[in-house]
Formats: C-alpha cells, structure tokens, sequence
C-alpha cells in the first residue's frame, strides 16, 4: 500500500504491508531491496521483498511520499484524519482492486507489451488471442478495419462449455454477440480471436475497467457494442474447441485423420514450433504400428495402435497401447498394456502393468510418475 510520512519521522517496514504470510501460515521475513533513507520531499517507489520460510522470494513495489514537516497542532491533528482517511481510502481501493483483478491483470500485460516494447506509431494493429494476449504487428490493414474483427467458425455439432455465439450479416457486420453455455450445430460459434487498432484496444480496456468489469468480450466489447463497428472473419478450416480433459483427448485424436492432420501441418498457414532434431523412429522387428503420429527419436518394440506417440519415447517388446497419447521420453516397459491412458512426460511404467481409463474419461499419468 501506499505510504504519506513527513520528514524526519521513521517508519517500519510493517507500516507498507498489511500483512504477510506463507501457505503454512508462518509470518514472512520482510526486507527492503535497497537499504537507505529518503529525507527529501517527493515520491519514491520502494521495493519491498517478501522471504517464505522455505526461502522463496517475491517482489512488489510500493509508493512512498515524503511531505514536509508540519508544526502546528491544527495541522498535525489535520493530518493524522486525512492519514485516517487515506488508510480508510486504500482498504476500500484494495477490496475493489481484489474485485477487478482478472481485468487489471490483461490490462496492465497488454499495456506492458504495447508501450514498452510497441512504442513506434507505425504499429496501429493489434492481434488478440483468447487469453488476451496482445501480438502487435503492421498488419497494412489498420485503414480496412473500421473499428475490430472477431473470427468466428460455423459449429459442425453441439458443443458444450463456455463459449460466445455470434450474429453476422451477409456483408460480414456483427449484429449481436452473446455468451453461451452451449452451442448448436450451424451457429456462428466466436473463436477467441480478435483484430483490431491499437486506439481501439484501449478504449475497450478503459471502458472496460472504468466501470468496475472482469471480462474482456462482456465488459469490454458487448455492453458497448453500439460504440463500435464489428465485423465478422469466417475461419473455414479445422477447430477444436478444448475446455476439458476428454476435448484435449479427442482433438489430439483427430490428427489421426490424414485430411485434418495435412491440413493443418501441410496447408499454406504452417505451423512452427521449436527444433528438436534426433535420430528417426527405429521400428524394431517385433513392432506392429497402426493409425499413429511418432515423433523422432522414438524406439518401438511392441504394438502401438490409434495413438499419439511423442519424442523419445521407448517401447519394449509384448507391448500393446491403443488409443492412448505417450509424451516425451516416456519408457513402456515389456509386456505392459496402455487403453484411453494419457501419460506425461518421463513417465515409466514398469513389467507386465496393465493401465485402462474409460472410452469416456482417459487415465492421466502425472509427470515423472513410474508405475
């Protein structure tokens, strides 16, 4: 919290936090990062760090103000209401602080990347993902754009799960946005995505965070549709949408289908991720591969069949795995057995285990288990 103090008084280190512990309740050791003493008047960020008993640290910078020193007992009496009353002021701005969190945190990443890092005016474009995070480039679109672009896709069945839907004009306007628990085959079903100006971006999140909101499409972009135009890009390729454990599941199966996985890996938009070279996959003789993706480095031994093979991941011989996603460098020991198992990375699983999740609910393996 902020802190008003005159000078020539001292002030403990306490009087900037209200209180401070770890997950096991023990108070924190506090310190300041810079051991000094501010006698002129003026404003002063101070950085105050917090140490848990397990030795792990965090920072957080504070306000401290030096006013000068008053004399007369008016004054001081005036002062020590006003101090009140800033005290009273703060816990009260805490509280709806707590409120707007989720808000105030895109806010400040996004302007955090846009005027420190994006300061030249030749940016006017902004790229949005679902999580809002802000990919700032010169599109040479910034005049096309009235004002957004939201891209949606038409829903192929019934999803389920927090979603938006969408109303769109033949000419491509959005009439109407709203938010849905579930969305029928044939909707306009909003993918998350949005394009729009940098002025226009932060006009949303001003009016957004103005008037005490937490959602960015809600707050920021449906209750002030009239503010702006919207229009609407129809993403005609693949979609998943993944809100689950069974979502994650079946969209990582879908690659199985040649269509979707060339594609998506094959089309004219392609997909970079990082460069991992090693050696190619060694199918050994007793291998029986069916309907698979296998990265490289892969060693197999056994039967593998509808399944998800990731980097260096070791198969012994008597294996048999079907319709299950191995992640990197996990090791299947002889004559194990895998059915609907999802197994993070650096799993083991030892001789002869038999793992089975249900057609509905895979079995997850947590990382770096050996079973």
């Amino acid at each position: 919290k902020e802190l008003k103090v005159y000078a020539g008084d001292k002030f403990p280190i306490n009087d900037f936090v209200d209180s401070c512990t770890d997950n096991s309740g023990e108070e924190c050791i506090l310190s300041y990062k810079e051991d000094k003493s501010y006698s002129d008047v003026g404003v002063y960020d101070i950085v105050i760090i917090a140490k848990d008993s397990s030795g792990n640290e965090t920072e957080e910078t504070t306000k401290l103000e030096i006013l000068e020193k008053q004399t007369s007992n008016k004054t001081n009496t005036e002062t020590k209401n006003n101090t009140k009353n800033n005290n009273n002021s703060n816990d009260n701005k805490t509280k709806n602080n707590k409120v707007k969190f989720a808000f105030i945190h895109t806010v400040l990443r996004s302007f955090k990347t846009i005027f420190q890092y994006y300061k030249s005016k030749k940016r006017k474009d902004i790229l949005l993902d679902k999580n809002m995070n802000p990919k700032i480039a010169d599109f040479g679109i910034a005049k096309m754009v009235t004002n957004q672009t939201m891209v949606y896709s038409k829903a192929q069945d019934d999803i389920s799960g927090n979603a938006a839907v969408m109303k769109v004009t033949e000419n491509g306007r959005v009439t109407d946005i709203a938010k849905s628990l579930t969305v029928t085959a044939g909707m306009n079903d909003f993918l998350g995505v949005y394009l729009m100006s940098k002025d226009t971006f932060v006009k949303v999140v001003s009016n957004g965070f103005e008037r005490g909101g937490t959602d960015f499409l809600l707050d920021g972009i449906i209750r002030h549709m009239e503010e702006y135009s919207i229009f609407g890009y129809e993403h005609k390729g693949y979609v998943s949408r993944i809100n689950s454990t069974m979502a994650y599941f079946n969209a990582n199966k879908d690659f199985l289908n040649p269509e979707i996985w060339s594609e998506v890996f094959m089309g004219d938009n392609l997909i970079h991720t990082k460069t991992k070279d090693a050696a190619p996959v060694q199918y050994k003789d007793t291998s029986r591969v069916v309907n698979c993706l296998v990265a490289n480095g892969c060693e197999i031994r056994g039967e593998v069949e509808n399944s998800i093979i990731f980097r260096d991941v070791k198969i012994g011989e008597g294996v048999k795995i079907k319709d299950c996603i191995i992640m990197e460098r996990c090791v299947i020991e002889d004559n194990a057995m895998l059915r609907n198992v999802i197994c993070d990375k650096n799993v083991t699983v030892s001789k002869d285990q038999w793992l089975k999740g249900a057609d509905n609910y895979p079995l997850i393996v947590a990382k770096n288990t050996t079973i």
